[in-house]
């Protein structure tokens, strides 16, 4: 299987996963891949045009979902090496996790939202980061006081009860 449709495969892997989530197990479909996995937001968004939403790796397709999609940027990245290391030595290397969040801490930044960054390195547990603005629905397994980001275990995230997040739609 190449990478890009290794990619995509995840991608479409993490939609169900919090389509199922924030539905109680009710729903597989509440968030689907961005138009182009974002690239026709970033395209737009270079002629000063705004695409509702389209930001990112997943989007919402329901209106049960919008508020999360509305407030969170989600990035999914799927690599044989993630090179966790960078989070801890600081080193800007392409391709690694602390180079994806600074890049896509960046774009949530501008468009006023907050970065959920969902990352799998083969044959590891997937990890999600997110910043401080994140309620704390489980506790981090790790915390990085100088990016202020948080990393969880992200299977521990969709086994958590949502309520936290429809609550304050």
């Amino acid at each position: 299987m190449n990478s890009k449709t290794k990619g995509n495969n995840f991608e479409r892997e993490i939609c169900k996963k919090l389509s199922l989530w924030l539905s109680y197990g009710k729903d597989d479909d509440l968030f689907w891949r961005t138009s182009s996995s974002g690239g026709r937001f970033t395209q737009r968004l270079k002629k000063g045009l705004n695409t509702k939403n389209q930001a990112g790796d997943i989007t919402s397709t329901s209106p049960q979902s919008d508020f999360f999609s509305r407030k969170y940027l989600i990035e999914c990245k799927c690599y044989k090496d993630i090179n966790i290391w960078s989070l801890f030595n600081g080193m800007e290397i392409k391709n690694s996790v602390s180079w994806w969040w600074n890049v896509n801490n960046s774009k949530a930044i501008e468009i006023n939202k907050v970065l959920i960054l969902i990352i799998r390195q083969n044959f590891k547990k997937d990890i999600m980061l997110t910043g401080n603005e994140f309620p704390d629905i489980i506790q981090p397994i790790a915390y990085f006081f100088v990016k202020k980001i948080k990393v969880y275990d992200f299977n521990s995230i969709i086994q958590s009860d949502p309520s936290i997040f429809l609550e304050n739609k």
